[in-house]
């Protein structure tokens, strides 16, 4: 598959709806799982507005998102209710700006492919 590096990470992210996010902030570390879903061939993650995730992001915005099939690392935008994407009034979105994507092998998450997203 040749597509251009976000087209690519679209269509494997499209793939699952459910992730696995990882923080580490002044909450301490974090893992939880989350919905996911495509915006605009971004990686949306949606989680409730309490969540510690969001603590951390505030103070570094380091994301890892895991799955089956992938692993990607990159840099996390939130977005409220009242942004350009629709959640619910509990919920923020996570707009994930990929920086390196390791394509996973089936079953035996071995990092098989790495892409690398330009800064």
């Amino acid at each position: 598959m040749n597509a251009h590096p976000h087209q690519r990470a679209a269509e494997l992210f499209t793939l699952c709806d459910q992730v696995i996010v990882v923080t580490c902030g002044p909450a301490g570390p974090q893992v939880s799982q989350a919905t996911s879903r495509v915006w605009q061939e971004r990686l949306l993650v949606l989680v409730q507005r309490t969540t510690d995730h969001l603590f951390n992001l505030e103070m570094q915005p380091e994301i890892v998102i895991l799955t089956p099939g992938w692993e990607l690392h990159g840099s996390a935008e939130v977005l409220l209710a009242e942004g350009p994407v629709w959640v619910e009034p509990w919920q923020a979105a996570i707009l994930v700006q990929p920086a390196r994507l390791h394509i996973l092998e089936p079953g035996t998450f071995k990092r098989v492919e790495t892409v690398d997203f330009e800064g």
